[in-house]
């Protein structure tokens, strides 16, 4: 019997070897056996919530063992008898109901969460976040922590949901998974980059690789350095931040920092309801796909956020905070950042790739120290040379492509000469970047879903695009003040004379 336990009787000595290890296996077992049930209730203490049920239920049992033990122990010791219904009752009713009460809340929690939707939500919270915590910075978890915990003894104790709380919750859970494994189709990004200038080249090609080595990292010491492509509207800027992020396959979200009125964001228990622009970032933009912390953002329009006047003032009234924030932002060796929305608990920032895109460096709109700390923070391209004609044509060919696919045009109707007219119109206008040349482009493959009624009412077989009339509005001799002078028409009595 002793050795079914793995025990053996002191009389009992095992005379071989044999019998020491199946005593020695027996035990082992035993051990092993008796360590895997800790391991249960272990699991079962790192449940907060459970954790939190229990012993309220532990509370609320001895509160009314206690309550039980007093009026039995006044009936026992009272000198003078007495009817119970007197001392009973009101005891009963003070001491023992609000224990009843905490016990059966307890219970159906424990037991049956799902009797309340809203405990239910926050427990469905709850689970959420436990499963991303690993990938909140340690100050977000601990404000998690804290708002999740308030919320749930409202609910608990009140059945009160405190909207903003909740809300506040949502947000976080929405913050990135982590970064995206970036794999590179160095030929497709070689063919798409080859018509830009060598400088532009390099520049890009040391930016892809970092992004690329960053991936491996789920949170880095030091963002990477920040490009910044400066050049008049229309060179491509925007368009080939866009194509960098498809071709690496990582989303993009575009930010205007000139329509926030508070770059930092407010509590979240302000009335205002503004973010941020780093909360904003961190949540992503809507339908974006997967959140990845490694997703290219783009800061657009930064010379018109940080204009100044001649006075050397910001035009902006953010003006001063917008260039506060970018300061910050723009180091590398800050990834994280306080946020006033979040108590200021700081959220890891390390993994956003950002561009900045502008139509003047920064020393061409700032004072020359304000714009030497920004410039030293970046590393600027320049766009002022415009796309070569052999890029154009390479951007238009797969453009084409891209609208027919979309829009389910058989390419039968489609006629290269046109697409050739237009190109050969572009260059010989002279413009240098690609906005005008796709939106006529757009224009054309429009027409063509209803070439085919046209040709059978023309009874034509030939393409009705007019590609100089297309380009009309954007023809170099047209008086540019027709445009600017159109609302201040001449006077009647000025027409007479």
């Amino acid at each position: 019997m002793f050795a079914t336990f793995g025990v053996m009787p002191l009389q009992a000595k095992p005379k071989n070897n044999i019998d020491k290890v199946d005593v020695s296996q027996e035990v082992t077992a035993a051990k092993t056996a008796s360590k895997k049930k800790p391991s249960k209730r272990k699991n079962c203490r790192k449940n907060p919530f459970v954790k939190e049920q229990m012993g309220e239920l532990f509370r609320s049992t001895g509160q009314l063992c206690l309550s039980a033990g007093l009026v039995f122990g006044l009936h026992h010791l009272a000198s003078k008898p007495f009817e119970l219904s007197t001392l009973i009752a009101p005891l009963v009713s003070n001491l023992a109901s609000d224990p009843l009460k905490a016990m059966g809340h307890a219970l159906s929690m424990l037991f049956f969460p799902s009797f309340s939707p809203r405990l239910n939500e926050a427990m469905g919270f709850r689970k959420l976040y436990e499963a991303r915590k690993h990938t909140f910075s340690p100050s977000i978890q601990s404000f998690t922590e804290q708002v999740l915990s308030q919320y749930i003894w409202w609910i608990q104790r009140c059945d009160y949901v405190e909207h903003k709380c909740a809300n506040v919750i949502r947000e976080i859970l929405q913050f990135p998974i982590g970064p995206k494994q970036v794999v590179p189709d160095i030929s497709a990004i070689h063919q798409f980059m080859r018509n830009y200038p060598e400088e532009v080249r390099l520049a890009i090609g040391a930016f892809v690789a970092a992004i690329v080595e960053d991936a491996k990292s789920s949170r880095l010491a030091k963002k990477l350095t920040p490009i910044m492509f400066v050049g008049p509207p229309g060179t491509g800027k925007t368009y080939l931040a866009k194509q960098l992020a498809a071709l690496l396959e990582l989303p993009v979200q575009s930010i205007d920092l000139s329509k926030y009125k508070n770059v930092h964001g407010n509590s979240f228990y302000s009335s205002d309801p503004e973010k941020g622009v780093i909360a904003d970032l961190l949540i992503g933009a809507p339908n974006q796909g997967p959140n990845w912390s490694n997703k290219i953002v783009l800061l657009d329009e930064i010379d018109k956020a940080l204009a100044m006047g001649k006075n050397k003032n910001f035009v902006s009234k953010n003006g001063s905070e917008v260039y506060s924030f970018l300061h910050t932002l723009l180091e590398a060796q800050e990834v994280a950042m306080p946020l006033a929305r979040y108590d200021h608990a700081s959220p890891d920032i390390s993994q956003m790739k950002i561009i900045l895109i502008a139509n003047k460096t920064f020393t061409e709109t700032l004072t020359e120290d304000k714009a030497a700390a920004l410039e030293s923070r970046v590393k600027i391209i320049r766009f002022d040379q415009g796309f070569t004609p052999e890029k154009k044509q390479a951007i238009a060919t797969v453009y084409v492509d891209q609208l027919i696919a979309k829009k389910g045009i058989d390419r039968a109707m489609l006629s290269q000469h046109v697409i050739d007219a237009i190109i050969a119109e572009d260059a010989r206008i002279g413009l240098k970047g690609v906005r005008v040349l796709l939106s006529v482009i757009d224009q054309y493959i429009d027409a063509l879903k209803y070439q085919k009624l046209i040709n059978e009412i023309s009874g034509s077989t030939m393409a009705t695009f007019d590609v100089k009339q297309a380009y009309a509005p954007y023809h170099p001799k047209a008086d540019p003040s027709v445009q600017s002078n159109d609302k201040k028409l001449p006077h009647k009595k000025d027409l007479k004379k």
